[in-house]
């Protein structure tokens, strides 16, 4: 799956909504506990474990694609 795909459905966006500048302050939706469950489902799709800095880190689906790109996954 696409980082666009799982950020899209995640706050109910169309992947053609979803960009690198996508982020906790342009979408409404992505509150703390979409957030939580945004990090949960990252994790599984693609096999990772986020620590608790990195958590916090991916405020934006550039964040998301940097921090992967950072465990060997590039997306």
């Amino acid at each position: 799956m696409r980082i666009e795909e799982l950020v899209a459905e995640a706050f109910g966006l169309t992947v053609a909504e979803v960009d690198d500048a996508t982020s906790a302050d342009s979408v409404e939706a992505w509150d703390s506990l979409a957030h939580v469950n945004l990090v949960m489902h990252i994790e599984e799709t693609y096999a990772v474990s986020l620590s608790t800095d990195e958590t916090l880190e991916i405020r934006s689906v550039g964040e998301i694609r940097r921090v992967l790109g950072q465990h060997g996954v590039h997306v």
